[in-house]
C-alpha cells in the first residue's frame, strides 16, 4: 500500500478513536497577548532537536511586519553559554532558526523556511530539526525545506551552567514560549506538541505524525496533547513533568487534526 494512502487511513482511525474514547482539544490563539509558557523544559545533552506539533492558520497575513512567533524556546540569558531556538510566520512563511552564545564556532545561515499559503485554514503537521550541518522543515512527512551550515557542538536548552551550576539562582527562563510576546504574537491553532533531544529523519517524523507519541520514547524531553479542554495548565504527557501555564487570550478549541 502507498505512503499517502497509508496517511490517510490512520487519520481516519485516529478520527474515530477520538471520537469513541473522549473529546480531542487544540489550542487557539487569538494574536493578541496571550502564550502558554514552558517554563521548565530542559535539553541537557544532545547533538540535534526536534519540534513536532500540528498547525492551523490562514498563513496569508501577519499581525505583526517582524512576523507572529509560532515558538521561541531558549535558556536564560544568565546562562554562558545560551541557546535559542525560534519558529514564527511571516509573509506566507514558515521560518525557523537557532541563535545565542551557546553555539559557538556557527557561522549563521542556520534559517529554513517554506512557503505555506497552501495550507491555509487546515491543520497540517509540520516538524523542524536540526544538527549540526543542516536544519529541515517537513511538512505533513514531507521534506520541503533544508538550510546548510557548520556547527560542532551540542543543542542544548538548559537552565544549567557548563559545570552544572544553576544560572540565575535557579530561576528557569521566561522565554519557552508557545504563541509569542511583545510584538509578535500569533493568531492560529496548535495541537499535539513534542520536543525531542535529537534530528528526525522522514520515517520517524512520519510515524509521530500517523500514530503519535508514546510518553516513553527514547530522547522525547517534552509532549503536550492539549486535551485538558479547560483551565490554565497544559501537562506533559510524559514522566519530566515539565507542564505548561496559559496566559492572555488563548482558549480550548474541538477543530483539531484529522
Amino acid at each position: 500500500m502507498k505512503t499517502s494512502v497509508l496517511k490517510y487511513y490512520y487519520f481516519f482511525i485516529l478520527g474515530i478513536s477520538a471520537s469513541v474514547f473522549g473529546q480531542n482539544y487544540s489550542v487557539s490563539f487569538g494574536g493578541q497577548n496571550g502564550n502558554i509558557n514552558f517554563n521548565d523544559v530542559a535539553i541537557e545533552s544532545g547533538d540535534g532537536i526536534t519540534f513536532s506539533f500540528w498547525i492551523n492558520d490562514d498563513w496569508g497575513h501577519s499581525n505583526f511586519s517582524n512576523g507572529d512567533a509560532i515558538l521561541d524556546f531558549g535558556s536564560t540569558s544568565y546562562c554562558t553559554p545560551h541557546y535559542r531556538y525560534i519558529i514564527k510566520k511571516k509573509n506566507g512563511e514558515i521560518q525557523a532558526w537557532f541563535e545565542g552564545q551557546g553555539f559557538s564556532g556557527y557561522g549563521g545561515g542556520s534559517t529554513v523556511s517554506t512557503n505555506m499559503l497552501d495550507y491555509s485554514n487546515q491543520f497540517v503537521h509540520v516538524a523542524v530539526t536540526f544538527n549540526g550541518s543542516e536544519g529541515k522543515i517537513y511538512v505533513n512527512g514531507e521534506h520541503v525545506s533544508s538550510s546548510s551550515y557548520t556547527y560542532g557542538g551540542d543543542f542544548l536548552l538548559t537552565e544549567y551552567s557548563e559545570n552544572g551550576v544553576p544560572c540565575s539562582n535557579g530561576q528557569p527562563s521566561d522565554i519557552k514560549l508557545m504563541g509569542g510576546e511583545g510584538n509578535y504574537f500569533f493568531d492560529g491553532y496548535i495541537d499535539d506538541f513534542s520536543l525531542w533531544s535529537y534530528d528526525m529523519g522522514t520515517d520517524e517524523v512520519n510515524d509521530v505524525m500517523i500514530q503519535g507519541v508514546s510518553d516513553s520514547e527514547n530522547n522525547l524531553a517534552g509532549y503536550w496533547n492539549f486535551n485538558e479542554g479547560s483551565g490554565t495548565t497544559v501537562i506533559d504527557q510524559t514522566s519530566n513533568g515539565n507542564n505548561g501555564t496559559i496566559s492572555g487570550d488563548v482558549s480550548w478549541s474541538t477543530d483539531v487534526p484529522p
